[in-house]
C-alpha cells in the first residue's frame, strides 16, 4: 500500500495482484522538496491471506557542491591602465545543476564574468576574473559566489596598482 510519510517517496505500481509463485518489481522514487532534508517512509505489501511485508526507505537531499580552482588570485603589481585577467574554474561535483551568482563589493577594479550562470552536473565551467588598475593603490576584495541550495564559496582578490611616480608597498 502507499507509504505513510510526507509524500516524497512514490512506489510504482502502488497496487496489483500476484498469483502463486509470481513476482514483480516495485520502483521506489525519492523526490525531495528541499535540500538539507532527511525523509523516511514505510511501505507495506499485504496479501488477501493476511501476510504482510514491510519496507522502510530513507533519503537525504543534498544540494550542489561547487569547488573553485583556487581560493585567491593575487594579481601582483599592475601598471595603472592595464587590465590583466585570470581564469577561474568552477567544478560541480554533484548530480544536480549548480546555479551561481557572484557578489562583489561596489567598485570596478575587479570583475567576474559571467556574473551568473549554471554549472551542469558533474561538470566544470570557467569564469574570467579581471583587475582594472585605476589608481596607484592596494586593492583587496572578497568575491562571494552564491550557489542555490548550497553554501557560498569565496574568492579573495588582491592587486596593487602603480605608476612610475607612485608605487605603494605591495600587499603581502
Amino acid at each position: 500500500g502507499p507509504g505513510d510519510g510526507d509524500g516524497v517517496f512514490t512506489a510504482t505500481p502502488s497496487r496489483g495482484t500476484l498469483g502463486p509463485e509470481e513476482y514483480t518489481h516495485v520502483r521506489i522514487v525519492y523526490t525531495p522538496r528541499n535540500t538539507g532534508t532527511f525523509s523516511a517512509e514505510s511501505f507495506a505489501a499485504a496479501t488477501a491471506g493476511g501476510n504482510r511485508v514491510a519496507l522502510a526507505v530513507r533519503g537525504s537531499a543534498v544540494g550542489p557542491q561547487v569547488k573553485l580552482s583556487t581560493s585567491a588570485f593575487n594579481f601582483g603589481n599592475v601598471p595603472v591602465g592595464q587590465s590583466p585577467s585570470r581564469v577561474l574554474y568552477m567544478r560541480n561535483d554533484s548530480d544536480v545543476p549548480a546555479v551561481f551568482d557572484w557578489q562583489l563589493d561596489a567598485g570596478d577594479e575587479f570583475c567576474v564574468r559571467p556574473l551568473s550562470g549554471v554549472v551542469p552536473p558533474r561538470s566544470t565551467a570557467h569564469a574570467t576574473v579581471t583587475f582594472r588598475s585605476t589608481a596607484p593603490a592596494n586593492f583587496w576584495t572578497r568575491a562571494t559566489c552564491l550557489v542555490k541550495d548550497s553554501e557560498p564559496v569565496a574568492l579573495d582578490l588582491i592587486a596593487t596598482g602603480y605608476t612610475e611616480g607612485a608605487r605603494p608597498p605591495p600587499l603581502a
